[in-house]
């Protein structure tokens, strides 16, 4: 009867609803509740624990909150004025204050219900399951900690700016639990319909500055999800949800590239080693941006979107084309999998489950919603996930890396793609990789390439040890000696005669490059440059002599040294520096000369200082006997 009671009230109109159960005593529910309970009491065979238990199950798994909390106060109306005489007529056999607890209790638990249903703004229409205490409690529809994330986000996407609001709302004297009696006080819960009625207006502004394309800044104060649920203040978790909520919304907006970052940054605040506390969260969360976000579109990219059905090419053809787009996702991708790099193990160890287990044993009785041992959505991520194979990581990350540094020209790296046809798949990460391509030569073929366009991408800016970096990672990532990549690029940036943006940084880098191999080469750019230098030399009429006053011998070898290493060291014969930074590139050479096992390299080294030195005099005599005759 209760039950079919439960059904009729819950399908009238809402203001039938509030008409017939709020005229005090002489509601026709009420006393009709008073009834079916006083029945309850007087069947001596019935022993009442919870008072009108069916309706009370009824509103805990209503989809209708308000209409909910609405029977609920009359129910607990009805309860209270049974059980007082219930009360008196037993004496104190039956408690008032029992009989009603349940009832208050399940009134608080609709409260959090609806608070937290019109603080998710249009995201609480659109859930699977109607948000309600059983399926609160159940804790295998909903996550809790994703509510609160979403609400945080309400806020700012910065990880920094939300660690401090996480804080504060954890510090805070303002705000109280919502499930302790002390909320029931009108003042508590008007300041709850504040926050919700701000929170939508606030929400309607938002849509139409955004729609009307202009910015939006918050007139409203009202308190973070957060400060009314601390029982759920867990940052590490807050922010796994983040990364995922961010990577939902990016996948939304692929062409927004600070929304990824932002999820990105939440990511690097789940911990970085292999010890950090809930591995198995951190991981599968890693992984899933990678799999779901970034993988398909390398895989587009690189091998077209005919059997990529996860993104759409009417969407991303047109961005994969916009090289400063397609060079920051590249740099996001290279972050991610390094993070995946620092936890690639899923499996959570028997110490961390226990430390789970006695966290929500723990958990704080008095608030309501409950801490689950176990979130719905992190479980469906571990459980699809796999531990990540470290040689198919490795890989991933050469070819990303490679992406980074061609994304103005992709076709430098459409040659090799054959040798990685099977990576960017959905198992790509779990299954034993190696770096492409196989072949050495064609490796150093493509990291010449690479380092070329790393050498034109620099411009005339000074090198730093930061842009250093990023070639000893490549030469890391490509399993390249570090030594050896340092000294190519060194070498490319004099054959491009860009001698000032390294001459400061050369000094400082000795002691990382392949002495050997940069003096070697060093002196065949050199060779090249003073071949060109005594080529101009030869046809202006009045520097000519300087050639007869030149040492003829260690001429004939420069010319005989840049035919023999133009093709491996080819210069710009238009743009050469000028003769003072070949020069001085020369002195940077005498520097090291002592550490050459080459005594054959430290006697060309002399002579070629030698040489510069005498051009360079010879041609400030040039300069003082023209200035004299004039």
């Amino acid at each position: 009867l209760q039950q079919y009671f439960c059904e009729w009230f819950m399908s009238l109109p809402a203001e039938t609803a509030a008409k017939s159960s709020t005229f005090g005593t002489w509601c026709p529910i009420l006393r009709w509740l008073q009834e079916i309970l006083t029945k309850e009491y007087e069947n001596e065979e019935n022993v009442v624990t919870i008072p009108l238990k069916p309706i009370l199950d009824n509103c805990a798994a209503s989809s209708d909150l308000p209409k909910a909390f609405l029977l609920a106060s009359v129910c607990l109306e009805a309860v209270s004025i049974v059980s007082k005489l219930q009360e008196k007529k037993t004496y104190g056999k039956v408690l008032s204050l029992e009989a009603m607890k349940p009832w208050e209790n399940l009134l608080r638990k609709l409260r959090i219900c609806l608070f937290i249903y019109f603080r998710l703004g249009d995201y609480g229409n659109i859930t699977q399951f109607p948000i309600n205490p059983k399926n609160i409690e159940a804790g295998s529809y909903f996550s809790v900690f994703e509510w609160i994330a979403r609400d945080e986000l309400e806020t700012s996407h910065k990880q920094d700016e939300i660690a401090k609001v996480e804080h504060i709302c954890t510090t805070s004297s303002s705000g109280f639990n919502p499930y302790d009696p002390d909320a029931d006080a009108p003042k508590r819960w008007k300041l709850l319909q504040k926050n919700c009625i701000e929170f939508s207006q606030d929400n309607i502004r938002k849509k139409e500055q955004r729609s009307a394309n202009k910015h939006f800044v918050s007139t409203y104060e009202y308190f973070p999800l957060l400060m009314y649920i601390r029982s759920h203040s867990h940052p590490l978790k807050l922010a796994a949800h983040r990364a995922l909520l961010l990577g939902s919304k990016w996948g939304g907006k692929p062409g927004s590239l600070h929304i990824l970052k932002d999820a990105v940054n939440a990511l690097k605040f789940l911990g970085g080693d292999e010890s950090t506390s809930y591995q198995s969260i951190v991981s599968s969360v890693r992984i899933e941006i990678w799999q779901i976000y970034i993988r398909p579109i390398f895989r587009a990219l690189l091998f077209g979107f005919d059997d990529v059905h996860e993104v759409s090419e009417d969407v991303m053809a047109p961005l994969c084309v916009n090289s400063n787009w397609l060079r920051g996702l590249a740099n996001v991708a290279g972050d991610v999998l390094e993070l995946i790099e620092m936890t690639p193990i899923i499996k959570a160890d028997d110490d961390m489950i226990a430390i789970e287990h006695e966290e929500a044993e723990e958990s704080d009785t008095n608030y309501w919603p409950p801490v689950h041992e176990n979130d719905v959505i992190f479980d469906s991520l571990i459980a699809r996930s796999h531990d990540v194979n470290m040689n198919a990581l490795h890989a991933h990350r050469a070819v990303v890396s490679v992406v980074q540094m061609i994304t103005d020209d992709m076709s430098i790296i459409e040659p090799h793609c054959d040798e990685f046809s099977d990576f960017f798949l959905q198992h790509s990460l779990y299954t034993n990789q190696n770096v492409p391509p196989a072949d050495e030569t064609d490796r150093t073929e493509l990291l010449t390439v690479l380092l070329e366009k790393k050498v034109q991408s620099i411009g005339n800016k000074v090198v730093d040890h930061f842009e250093l970096g990023e070639i000893n990672r490549l030469g890391v990532l490509w399993n390249i000696d570090i030594e050896q990549i340092r000294s190519r690029f060194m070498l490319m940036m004099y054959r491009f005669g860009k001698d000032a943006a390294v001459d400061v940084l050369i000094l400082s880098s000795f002691k990382e490059i392949n002495l050997e191999m940069f003096a070697t080469g060093a002196i065949g750019i050199i060779c090249n440059r003073l071949n060109q230098t005594m080529i101009a030399l030869k046809k202006a009429r009045n520097l000519r002599s300087i050639i007869s006053m030149l040492d003829a011998d260690t001429c004939d070898w420069i010319r005989e040294h840049a035919q023999l290493t133009s093709d491996e060291y080819p210069i710009d014969k238009k743009n050469l520096p000028p003769l003072t930074s070949t020069h001085n590139l020369v002195l940077k050479l005498l520097q090291i000369s002592d550490q050459l096992n080459s005594s054959e390299s430290n006697t060309q080294i002399q002579s070629l200082s030698k040489l510069t030195e005498d051009i360079l005099v010879q041609m400030e005599l040039k300069e003082e006997q023209t200035k004299y005759t004039l």
